[in-house]
């Protein structure tokens, strides 16, 4: 597909007919005339004018005309361009919903994990301290059953 925004078609008119330059102006115009020269111009050259005026305001419309086409045809290509990347767009879509989903069952087994972990701090300083407990009665009981012990009573 082709996605130019130029148009291999030559132009009808090469250059914008809007930019004109002021002597370009005053000969349409006839302004640089003294007044009484402008009054005195002929049939022939007013009509002659006429048509320049008509001429160049023509140019214009084609210009405007082909400006106009040319836009409509950016357009079509934009919406080509759009529909051709939508299934893209979708699919990204519908991965950031996945990922959010992901997010979200993290985020609880994160909190869940970080409960347990608790639990299993308290459950091991409880270990820890029946541990010690017995360690302590089992010399005591070593101490009482010994026979130093009942020597030095």
């Amino acid at each position: 597909m082709n996605y130019s925004t130029f148009d291999e078609r030559a132009p009808l008119i090469s250059t914008n007919p809007f930019w004109t330059t002021d002597n370009e102006y005053r000969e349409t115009n006839n302004a640089e005339l003294p007044v009484c020269e402008s009054t005195q111009l002929s049939t022939m050259q007013r009509s002659s004018n006429h048509s320049s005026i008509l001429q160049q305001n023509e140019e214009k419309m084609i210009y405007i005309s082909e400006e106009l086409t040319e836009m409509k045809d950016m357009f079509g290509d934009l919406r080509d361009i759009v529909d051709d990347e939508q299934d893209v767009v979708d699919l990204i879509e519908c991965g950031v919903h996945e990922l959010k989903d992901n997010v979200v069952t993290g985020t609880e087994h994160l909190e869940k994990a970080e409960q347990n972990l608790k639990k299993l701090r308290c459950n091991r300083c409880v270990c820890f301290a029946i541990l010690i407990i017995g360690i302590v009665l089992f010399l005591l009981y070593l101490w009482l059953t010994s026979d130093h012990h009942h020597r030095v009573l």
